[in-house]
């Protein structure tokens, strides 16, 4: 049993270093091109954001919160990698992460909401996923999807997953959606459909 846990918490060690590994050398390939050009990738944006975080936070200890938060992450990294996404950062309170696959982004959505309201100590979460072109370099994405997402997550009830109109037209076969209009996102020039 020890070492079985040993391995899982080697796993968990050695992906984190692996993928900035890779990142290194995609960014020395890149050196010799130009200096603020950025691959383009077509790809599923997600967001998942624990609801009232700062309000939930102030009611814990320094290491309860510590503890929480680091099962989130940990959890969080696990469901991505197993729908085959991957985390691109953690945020405070939240999870962006990528996918090629709608289906698989708001299976990891819907999964972690889940998780976390089942969770004894975490508040929470509610997710967003968008479609479309973003922006690449150095590991992180960028762009209207990427920015869309993030203020997206806002609209979502807590434990529910908002969706733009592009990913629920993906997911059609998989998920019953339900049209949720066109709410003004904060920084977000035109309406999006939810």
């Amino acid at each position: 049993m020890d070492a079985a846990k040993l391995l899982s918490n080697l796993l968990v060690a050695l992906t984190p270093m692996f993928q900035r590994h890779v990142e290194a050398a995609l960014m020395q390939t890149r050196m010799t091109r130009e200096k603020h050009l950025f691959d383009v990738f077509r790809l599923t944006v997600g967001f998942v954001d624990l609801v009232g975080f700062t309000s939930w936070s102030q009611q814990l200890s320094s290491d309860e919160l510590a503890a929480a938060l680091n099962e989130f992450e940990r959890v969080a990294g696990d469901v991505v990698t197993r729908h085959g996404a991957r985390v691109v950062k953690n945020i405070g309170d939240a999870v962006m992460f990528i996918a090629l696959d709608p289906v698989a982004a708001c299976e990891v959505a819907l999964e972690l909401c889940g998780w976390v309201g089942a969770h004894p100590v975490l508040t929470e979460l509610r997710g967003a996923v968008g479609i479309g072109d973003v922006l690449s370099r150095d590991g992180d994405y960028y762009g209207p999807v990427v920015n869309i997402a993030a203020r997206a997550v806002k609209e979502a009830e807590p434990g529910g997953v908002v969706v733009t109109a592009d990913v629920a037209k993906a997911v059609d076969a998989s998920f019953t959606t339900t049209a949720l209009g066109e709410p003004e996102l904060r920084g977000v020039a035109e309406r999006v459909a939810l």
